[in-house]
């Protein structure tokens, strides 16, 4: 057999000689692998045009750099969201801790000022007190609905995610 063919399925194949400009890094690696599993230059070119590289090493996979660049962006949006997401749920658990709080303290002044045996300096006492912590945490309100808009708002980011991964690995 010639250097310009070689067997493929008991059939010759015709080799035919190109030229072509790559990066130093995508020359590095090339090399690197040849290197590394006996191959020469040649052979490892030919398994990455033919991309068969992935069953054999398991070691490369090619990239389109338009789809880079848009994996990166896609990327870029998800942190950017996902960040939000995380402020956000913070948010309603500082305002979830408040409403705790503030139901804590009712139930805890209520009681004295309901009690009859309390004085009544005790129970003026706990209806200031109480009052005060209701002036502190008047703008907490329960936010559950938020927190269900932030877990969909989560879920759809996670979908988007998976059918991007899905796109990518075809």
């Amino acid at each position: 057999m010639s250097l310009n063919s070689r067997k493929k399925d008991n059939k010759r194949v015709k080799l035919k000689q190109i030229k072509v400009r790559i990066p130093e890094k995508t020359d590095a690696m090339i090399r690197k692998l040849a290197s590394k599993y006996g191959f020469s230059i040649a052979f490892v070119i030919r398994f990455i045009l033919e991309n068969r590289v992935n069953n054999y090493l398991n070691t490369m996979t090619s990239v389109d750099y338009e789809q880079s660049d848009k994996i990166e962006e896609l990327l870029r949006e998800t942190s950017t969201e996902l960040r939000l997401i995380r402020n956000n749920i913070k948010r309603i658990g500082v305002n979830y801790n408040q409403e705790i709080k503030l139901k804590n303290a009712e139930n805890k002044y209520n009681s004295i000022i309901k009690n009859e045996t309390s004085s009544i300096f005790e129970r003026h006492a706990a209806q200031i007190e109480l009052e005060g912590i209701k002036r502190e945490l008047a703008d907490t309100k329960p936010e559950i609905n938020k927190l269900e808009n932030e877990l969909e708002h989560f879920e759809k980011l996670v979908i988007r995610m998976e059918d991007a991964l899905c796109h990518i690995q075809e």
